[in-house]
């Protein structure tokens, strides 16, 4: 543990127990920072968790009420959910406004860091126009120029955002630095913007520690992989979509699906229609503690995105030794994927297409895919959160000496 004073303030939308990338992220990130600064996070409550946890240089600020669970297949029930969301969203800012004015008072942190989208109004916010009303919802923005402390803003999602930009210039207009994921997301912002001020890139990020190399073995059964939340833009439809295909060419696979969402329904509708049904197994949703365990064995991983980025799961895959087949998004860069040597790309929504890469890969030799697998784990070494939490300490400490 390191006995460094600094702090830095995350705002985030969600932390464990809490399921998905972003959650899986952050707690990656605070995992490692915590042995350098102390950090203080605010994020929402859920039901089974304490309202303030303490670790060691760690202090998880949970923020009452929790939100409701959607059901996006009634339409009045999800209206009157968003409703009371947005209720709870505001009762989350007027919470937050004391309790981050108390907190960066006291230790006066070197950033406050706020994740782009969580806790706004959306499109909303384009519609305001009166500065006072902004940013009477905006209490990261008040209390860093109060406090005179830089505002970083964090984008681990921009895709849904690229058309609204007088929203996405709401991100921008108070930010000292913006941090961005993917790289696509830099260049973007850059010229679309001409935003003046540092742009970071720093990458998704695993400890690969957690996911030793799974495969020391040529994997005996064919198990096809596919880890996701159960929503289009994941694009799991578009591997159902192949499964009659690849039967055709190698009849004895099974295809794992891992995680949940509104989707599911009809993607299991969709597997039956198509005949697949017997291929295909909903594994449902597995904690982020377990989900070292869903690579093993696995002879090739999926992931169909139709938004560009790496994807957590991505790394995970690869540094489990699995070879990935991933999509790609028109002329965007397509990393980690180095054709033919850790995995393929196919078009996105190609299903056919999707189908011959995963072919390409169940039809190699042992000696052909344990050379693909060694490839992968060698990717995912770039990716080790080491690395990547000291690049983001470095940004930090870098822009402390020269406010």
């Amino acid at each position: 543990m390191g006995s460094n004073n600094r702090a830095i303030v995350l705002i985030w939308g969600g932390y464990p127990p809490m399921i998905g990338g972003g959650s899986a992220r952050i707690y990656r990130v605070t995992k490692y920072l915590s042995d350098f600064l102390r950090i203080y996070l605010f994020t929402q409550k859920v039901k089974t968790t304490r309202t303030i946890e303490n670790y060691d240089n760690l202090k998880v600020i949970r923020l009452p009420p929790s939100n409701p669970k959607t059901d996006k297949s009634k339409h009045i029930i999800y209206y009157m959910q968003m409703f009371i969301s947005l209720l709870i969203m505001i009762m989350r800012i007027i919470l937050l406004y004391p309790l981050l004015l108390l907190v960066c008072s006291k230790t006066k942190p070197i950033a406050i860091i706020k994740e782009a989208t969580t806790w706004d109004f959306g499109i909303i916010e384009e519609k305001i126009k009166v500065r006072f009303l902004f940013l009477l919802f905006k209490p990261w923005v008040v209390v860093s120029k109060l406090l005179k402390i830089p505002l970083y803003v964090y984008f681990t999602n921009l895709w849904y955002h690229k058309e609204h930009i007088e929203y996405l210039s709401t991100k921008l207009r108070y930010a000292d630095c913006i941090i961005v994921v993917d790289l696509w997301m830099k260049e973007f912002l850059k010229h679309k913007f001409d935003f003046r001020k540092p742009i970071y890139y720093i990458p998704v990020s695993i400890d690969l520690n957690d996911f030793k190399k799974n495969n020391l073995e040529f994997p005996t059964e064919i198990k096809i992989l596919f880890v996701a939340r159960l929503t289009p833009e994941r694009g799991c439809d578009t591997l159902i979509k192949a499964v009659p295909y690849i039967i055709k060419e190698v009849s004895d696979i099974k295809v794992e699906i891992v995680g949940d969402g509104y989707q599911k329904r009809s993607l299991m509708k969709l597997a039956k229609e198509l005949g697949v049904d017997n291929y295909v197994t909903f594994r449902g949703e597995v904690h982020p503690q377990e989900i070292q365990q869903v690579y093993d064995g696995a002879k090739v991983f999926i992931n169909s995105l139709r938004v560009p980025g790496i994807g957590n799961v991505t790394i995970e895959a690869m540094a489990s030794g699995v070879p990935v087949v991933k999509s790609m998004i028109g002329p965007m860069q397509n990393e980690p994927i180095i054709e033919g040597i850790n995995g393929y790309s196919f078009e996105m929504d190609d299903y056919e297409d999707l189908a011959d890469k995963i072919i390409k890969i169940l039809r190699m030799d042992e000696e052909r895919w344990n050379e693909m697998s060694r490839n992968d784990r060698k990717t995912a070494e770039k990716y080790n959160i080491q690395k990547i939490s000291q690049k983001m300490l470095q940004c930090l400490v870098h822009d402390e000496g020269n406010s």
